[in-house]
């Protein structure tokens, strides 16, 4: 009990600070960028992770509607597979199996274009992870950097 009340606790201030920089981004523009697409993206687990699911519907929407209308590359393709990650992952937690299973396979879809046929080789290694975790952790390792 402790441990859950501690990480909604972090949920709660990751939340607030996710939604303090998406509003001071917003101050700047008032049309969507990758930055408050990117941001969404982390609110929208947030809100998962809080049981918010209708909130992080909308946030995952909003950011893949942004990410599909830009032209296509590496680092757009990465943003697609990881919103549709997050997607499956919210659909997991509301016990909707169809759904889940429709937004994986729709991201180990995106990924595999995206990934070389020697990556491919190298995922051999991740037979224990589920596709979505591997495509994930694929995902934030690929984005990491353009965000530091």
């Amino acid at each position: 009990m402790a441990v859950s009340l501690r990480c909604l606790g972090h949920t709660q201030k990751s939340t607030q600070k996710f939604e303090h920089s998406r509003t001071s981004l917003a101050f700047l523009s008032d049309q969507q960028n990758e930055w408050t697409a990117y941001i969404d993206i982390q609110l929208a687990e947030q809100h998962r992770c809080a049981g918010n699911f209708k909130e992080a519907h909308r946030l995952l929407s909003s950011s893949l509607e942004y990410f599909q209308a830009q032209s296509p590359s590496s680092k757009i393709q990465a943003h697609v597979a990881q919103i549709l990650v997050r997607q499956s992952l919210v659909y997991e937690a509301e016990q909707n199996k169809m759904m889940q299973s429709a937004f994986g396979a729709a991201a180990q879809a995106v990924w595999s274009e995206l990934v070389s046929e020697d990556q491919k080789a190298n995922d051999s290694a991740h037979v224990s992870l589920s596709i979505e975790s591997r495509i994930q952790k694929d995902v934030d390792e690929l984005l990491d950097p353009w965000y530091r």
